[in-house]
């Protein structure tokens, strides 16, 4: 079923829009996978991320590329480093793998 973004800010913040986050780094990810019965999990996402800029918090989409063309909106944001993405949109990611780990 993907991800569902009603979600999004619930466990760790909007800091860069209220959307689904992504790391491109797994060590990065392991600081957000808590401990629950049988192990910590961590899912391997393909992700769209297409043309983005830099987020900030209240984002609800990704601002537009061009303010005089309104309708033209950035793909996605990162972090203003390519190491964490968000999207706003569920066809924009897509759950390959669930890794269970100690």
């Amino acid at each position: 079923q993907g991800f569902n973004r009603s979600f999004a800010g619930k466990a760790s913040g909007t800091a860069l829009g209220n959307g689904v986050y992504f790391a491109a780094s797994a060590s990065y990810s392991m600081g957000y996978a808590h401990q629950s019965g049988n192990g910590r999990h961590m899912y391997v996402a393909k992700v769209l991320v297409g043309k983005y800029t830099q987020g900030r918090q209240g984002l609800l989409n990704p601002p537009c590329i061009n303010a005089s063309i309104p309708e033209i909106l950035y793909d996605s944001v990162d972090n203003g480093g390519g190491s964490v993405f968000v999207v706003f949109h569920d066809s924009q990611c897509y759950p390959e793998y669930l890794i269970t780990f100690q």
